[in-house]
């Protein structure tokens, strides 16, 4: 046998000096030079198997398999600018197959004017772009935010990118828009490949048959290169590595195979200990909370990274999560772009939609979560106490970039009382967009404290392991709902209402919902339209056929001319889209709904039989928007209440009475359970009914108060909110 292997290998030998050995083996030769043609000595070059230097000529040689080997990549040293065209990463690879159809390849590097230690550093997790739905958030969402930031940081030193995986969303075809999309953002951005990059027909490269033509990662290289690769800048060697072992068909386990931990291990030993090395990858290794995402090896990867100063990237779990591996060893697992799929502004575990901003300094690392179209000091989300559904008597605070040299402490009414306690749960917004609690969805950064008797405020103030300091306050106050977008202001439950409550101020929209014929729900609070003399059922209608019928009297002197319009009865997902477009932009912030299930959505006075399929599709239509605990459910009729209590437990339900409940007692009794919020015709609360609702931690939101001696009665009483026609006057009346 050892006589046989070493007659292979002097034909293999044989064979390299005519550039070819069998017929996919080549040796492979090169230079890498500067911009004037001089030879750059000490590169590391590599076939994805291979590695070897440049000698003093700066020349290189591989014996490459062309059946294993795709790429050939160089280490850029930090002495040379990163190669990049329109500020997409390239040239510093070259497809094997290009490189044998020439026989070798030559590098070209351009040469720094001078070194600066110092870089910022900009991690993507999961753009995850699926349709063009989500291309166009992306675009028009993300991108402009990212694109300010590096303007930004671009003034003061050089800005390198790095998206962890999850480009695209199976669909391939979206690379080239996803591609174009990063040209000319102001900085070199490199892509790491996820476990939605591979083309789902076909395993991972190292799966399939050797010499295939086609395998998992052939169009994500087609356009981004080799999933292994390094490249340094300052003091920082940065790796990139794949570390999805692909199976085909959306199979998958997240881990290092042998080739990959065999290549890390390559890599590595070209860079002396100590150093600081940045490793992206897709999956995490060391992750605590929100269920399974971590390689398999993570231990072997540890082994590997002993003797170096490492801070892992990584995306996959749409979670924030930083985990001290050891003193050594720091994961940066970061929410993702996409947040939760593009399906709201949120991840899993409650941090927005965002990137990492990360100041590299030397060997020494700061960093910074960007939320998207927030503030940079948007570090904490706070619940109020009772709004956090299974921490209800406590103030609860989701504060992401947590670690164990931070702090998260509160204050009441200007007192230090303490440190928060940190618990695990399910954040209450992404939990409240599901009929069911999401175990496996849990986070680690929530905080909670329980006040002490009434308070004017809540003071949360988070201490970074910089020492920078970020804080937010609670301040009870009476909020103000437009009651049908301000029906006193424009033909009410239009679209034109909604957006007219918006520019005034109002942060919560009150509307109602029906159903027509074919299942749309719409929103209207009669069941039908008036028109030519004639009733219309919303029911027995299309809504092609309600398309037609005109509302808002464009000739009624209710209103002031410039609010007479003439349009139609708008689909619940046209209003929310267009009050959610409307100020996204003019970065008003996300609104409040207050949507009512009507109790009545036939004939006058007939109720319907069928009240669970019809509930059932307002509920279907309100998911597609994913609310969240910004929508808060409301209905007169008890057994709608008790269907949604039952079979979407999550959604928050607001029970509203009227003096055929008689009192607060009885009223609780018909109903069976202690919703969210309470809302009675305003001259029911009195001091007795408000003692009685908070102590059982309910809101307390009247309607509908149009006066404002009515204004004054029912803040003086304390309710939370209050539902009015005229939100316009409501501001200055609640001062």
């Amino acid at each position: 046998m050892k006589t046989k292997g070493l007659f292979a290998l002097l034909i293999c030998l044989a064979f390299m000096g005519s550039g070819k050995a069998g017929e996919n083996i080549f040796s492979l030769k090169g230079k890498v030079t500067d911009r004037s043609g001089k030879g750059i000595s000490g590169v590391v070059v590599n076939d994805g198997v291979n590695f070897t230097k440049t000698d003093k000529d700066g020349s290189w040689t591989l014996l490459t398999d062309t059946f294993v080997s795709k790429f050939i990549s160089i280490s850029t040293p930090a002495e040379y600018k990163l190669p990049q065209r329109d500020g997409l990463a390239q040239d510093f690879y070259v497809p094997v197959k290009t490189a044998v159809a020439q026989r070798g390849y030559d590098f070209s590097l351009e040469k720094r004017p001078s070194v600066d230690d110092n870089f910022y550093y900009i991690a993507i997790s999961d753009p995850q772009i699926r349709d063009a739905h989500d291309m166009k958030r992306w675009t028009t969402e993300t991108l402009p935010d990212l694109r300010h930031t590096v303007d930004s940081l671009n003034k003061k030193r050089e800005v390198v990118g790095m998206t962890l995986g999850d480009l695209v969303f199976d669909n391939m075809p979206l690379y080239k828009d996803y591609a174009a999309s990063l040209e000319n953002t102001g900085m070199t951005v490199f892509q790491t490949i996820g476990n939605h990059d591979f083309d789902k027909r076909y395993k991972a490269l190292d799966k399939m048959p050797l010499g295939t033509p086609v395998y998992g990662e052939m169009e994500y290289g087609r356009y981004f290169g080799p999933t292994n690769y390094s490249f340094n800048i300052g003091k920082a060697h940065i790796i990139t590595l794949k570390n999805i072992d692909y199976d085909g068909n959306k199979k998958y386990v997240e881990r290092l195979t042998d080739k990959e931990l065999q290549w890390l291990k390559n890599d590595l030993s070209y860079v002396p200990k100590g150093s600081l090395v940045i490793i992206n990858m897709h999956a995490a290794g060391w992750n605590k909370a929100g269920g399974d995402g971590n390689i398999r090896n993570a231990a072997q990867m540890a082994e590997l990274l002993k003797g170096y100063n490492v801070h892992v990237f990584c995306g996959h779990t749409h979670f924030f999560q930083n985990a001290v591996v050891s003193p050594s060893l720091y994961q940066h697992n970061i929410g993702a772009a996409c947040g939760a799929w593009w399906t709201g502004w949120i991840n899993r575990c409650g941090a927005p939609d965002g990137y990492l901003i990360v100041d590299v300094n030397g060997d020494k690392l700061d960093w910074t979560y960007k939320s998207t179209d927030y503030p940079l000091d948007h570090q904490i989300k706070l619940y109020d106490k009772g709004d956090f559904g299974t921490q209800r008597d406590y103030v609860v605070a989701n504060v992401w970039d947590v670690d164990p040299e931070s702090t998260v402490e509160w204050y009441q009414d200007g007192k230090l009382m303490g440190k928060m306690e940190q618990f695990t749960d399910v954040d209450d917004e992404y939990n409240s967009r599901y009929t069911k609690y999401r175990k496996g969805s849990e986070t680690s950064h929530l905080f909670r404290c329980k006040p002490q008797g009434e308070y004017k405020e809540i003071r949360v103030v988070f201490t970074n392991r910089f020492g920078r300091k970020y804080e937010e306050t609670l301040r009870p106050h009476t909020c103000v709902i437009a009651h049908r977008g301000g029906a006193g202001l424009y033909p009410e439950n239009t679209i034109e209402a909604m957006i007219n409550a918006v520019k005034l101020g109002v942060r919560d929209l009150e509307m109602d919902m029906h159903v027509t014929k074919d299942s749309v729900v719409v929103i209207s609070h009669d069941p039908y339209v008036i028109g030519y003399g004639k009733k219309y059922p919303i029911y027995s209608l299309t809504y092609a056929e309600l398309e037609k019928l005109t509302i808002g009297d464009k000739f009624d002197k209710k209103f002031p001319e410039s609010k007479r319009i003439a349009t139609r009865v708008p689909k619940l997902t046209d209003l929310i889209d267009s009050v959610e477009t409307y100020c996204h932009d003019h970065k008003l912030g996300p609104v409040k709904y207050t949507i009512e299930v009507k109790s009545v959505p036939g004939e006058d006075g007939v109720l319907t039989p069928d009240y669970k399929t019809y509930t059932d599709l307002c509920m279907k239509a309100l998911d597609s928007r994913s609310l969240g605990s910004r929508l808060l459910l409301q209905s007169f009729d008890l057994r709608t209440l008790k269907y949604v209590h039952e079979k979407y437990p999550n959604v928050h339900l607001l029970y509203l009475i009227d003096k055929s409940a008689k009192n607060y007692e009885n009223a609780m009794k018909l109903l069976g359970f202690t919703p969210y919020a309470i809302s009675p015709d305003w001259p029911m609360v009195t001091k007795d009914f408000m003692q009685k609702a908070k102590a059982a931690g309910m809101r307390v939101i009247p309607y509908t108060i149009d006066t404002e001696k009515e204004a004054k009665r029912e803040k003086a009483l304390g309710v939370d909110a209050i539902i009015t026609n005229y939100p316009d006057k409501m501001f200055g009346w609640l001062k």
